[in-house]
């Protein structure tokens, strides 16, 4: 999947051949801080995701038996 992103980043919705891309992916990824552009790898956006999930408040029945 992160593959389809990246070529997806690169090259745009069309399929052209390929070329050299003149930044590195993992510097991409990283905060605008250190001069990236703050986009989150699809493992630690899956992760937090699920966290959120497992961590969530049951929900609140009023009235139900």
């Amino acid at each position: 999947m992160e593959e389809i992103r990246r070529t997806f980043f690169w090259q745009g919705s069309q399929t052209q051949p390929k070329k050299m891309s003149s930044v590195a992916w993992n510097k991409i990824l990283q905060p605008y801080e250190a001069g990236g552009l703050n986009m989150r790898g699809l493992a630690i956006a899956n992760l937090s995701l699920i966290w959120l999930w497992w961590w969530r408040p049951p929900p609140i029945h009023c009235g139900h038996r």
